[in-house]
């Protein structure tokens, strides 16, 4: 039984049991707050982001050997999880409904609508293969996903506030990660971890890797920003040092050099800040380190010069000269280890240039952001953590395929980006209003 038919099977027996019924009774009482409390939205993304990270990738791996020391409310929380996703998705689909006042003109960038057009078409590729469920499924996943992250984030979206807020909801479901992975490691070490690699309570060390990248750079936004409340500045000193221990752990050097991808990005411009931080921080470091004691297996990982990916691109590749045009008839689904060469290999050219065609457009609109950061004032700042989140999400993409599957925290991630790079666009656009302007205009829409 294929993971798409197992899922399914799963979804329903849970709908039908008592669990299940409660469940969709809860879930009322959810879209209800949600439809009636603005400031829900954000607590329902942060729970959405966590359900995902959670998640183990449809087509990837699960590692029973761990799984089975579980606490009992992590392992129902992860087998669950891709049902979990989908309701939150729903959830947030109800708030499309709230009618809130918007100044906004164009909230799809061309680069998000060409990246969509590359899914459709993989998409139907992949219903003339031995992996249809795929396809099937993919289509109104990806019209879910454009409503939530596309529409709904681009009306939510009004101004720094908004921004502000859905960043802390992605440093929210990072944090909650962490300090669930963390009390399974008080209670069973060898739970949270498989041949030295830490995978915490998901189930997937690239992924835990990319997501602590990220919360990191965020984390470095708020840290530096001039006029950020002291107390969330000091949660997140507090919290660097736990997300960077967790990306060592993994074991993964992309990881790592995303972060530093990230931090280099978000820094280049504050050297005195971070001449301030990094001691701090490497004290921080040192102790979180010595209290999880990571292995010496993953420390010779880390320092290795392997290159562990050469074996799997080069089959993807040959497999892509076999049929450039359209792509292999696949049997089973299995991305690889590259989004470029995944797309590549199952949809050819096909897929491969409208996905090429809108990084490139992306690449372009966030060029035209940073020239005139200037325009944004004291919002400058998230210009930069715009462009290192991107940075480093476009060099995960060459070592990992998370642009190709939807329910991915990266798939995820980069749409959060290209939302928060709309609207600043748009702010810079409209040279005459500024950012607090707007804020002004629409209070309301502070919640």
């Amino acid at each position: 039984m294929n993971s798409i038919t197992f899922f399914i099977n799963q979804a329903l027996a849970f709908l039908i049991s008592l669990q299940g019924m409660l469940a969709i009774v809860v879930g009322v009482i959810v879209c209800a707050v949600v439809y009636s409390k603005p400031k829900a939205k954000w607590l329902a993304f942060s729970l959405l982001l966590f359900a995902a990270l959670v998640s183990p990738a449809i087509g990837g791996w699960r590692v029973y050997e761990v799984e089975q020391y579980l606490h009992p409310l992590f392992a129902k929380m992860q087998n669950l999880s891709r049902l979990l996703c989908l309701f939150w998705l729903i959830v947030l689909t109800v708030g499309l409904f709230v009618q809130v006042p918007s100044w906004r003109r164009q909230i799809v960038g061309t680069g998000t609508a060409v990246f969509f057009l590359a899914h459709f078409t993989l998409a139907i590729r992949l219903l003339f293969t031995d992996v249809a469920q795929r396809g099937v499924v993919s289509i109104p996943l990806l019209i879910l996903l454009g409503l939530v992250f596309v529409a709904g984030l681009g009306r939510w979206l009004q101004g720094p506030q908004d921004v502000r807020k859905i960043l802390l909801a992605v440093v929210a479901a990072g944090a909650m990660f962490v300090l669930c992975s963390f009390f399974q490691y008080v209670l069973e070490p060898n739970s949270v971890k498989w041949r030295g690699r830490f995978y915490g309570i998901g189930s997937n060390p690239q992924q835990v890797g990319l997501v602590m990248a990220s919360v990191v750079t965020i984390a470095i936004y708020f840290v530096t920003r001039r006029d950020e409340n002291k107390y969330i500045r000091l949660a997140m000193i507090g919290l660097i040092p736990f997300m960077l221990a967790s990306t060592i752990w993994t074991g993964s050097r992309l990881s790592l050099l995303a972060v530093a991808t990230g931090a280099v990005l978000m820094l280049y411009n504050k050297l005195g800040k971070a001449i301030f931080l990094l001691p701090l921080l490497i004290l921080l470091l040192i102790a979180v380190e010595s209290f999880i004691g990571i292995d010496l297996e993953v420390k010779e990982r880390i320092t290795s010069t392997e290159n562990t990916r050469t074996h799997v691109w080069a089959n993807q590749i040959d497999e892509f000269k076999e049929s450039p045009f359209f792509g292999q008839v696949v049997d089973r689904w299995k991305p690889g280890e590259s989004s470029w060469l995944g797309m590549a290999r199952v949809a050819g050219m096909l897929g491969l240039l409208p996905l090429t065609i809108a990084v490139i457009l992306m690449i372009k609109e966030t060029f035209v952001v940073w020239r005139q950061r200037y325009l944004l004032g004291a919002e400058a700042p998230t210009v930069d953590v715009v462009i290192a989140l991107f940075g480093l999400l476009m060099l995960y993409s060459i070592g990992e395929a998370y642009m190709l599957m939807p329910l991915s925290l990266g798939f995820m991630f980069l749409l959060i980006n290209l939302a928060v790079l709309r609207l600043l666009r748009e702010m810079q656009e409209n040279s005459n209003m500024s950012i607090h302007d707007a804020n002004a205009l629409y209070p309301q829409m502070r919640g």
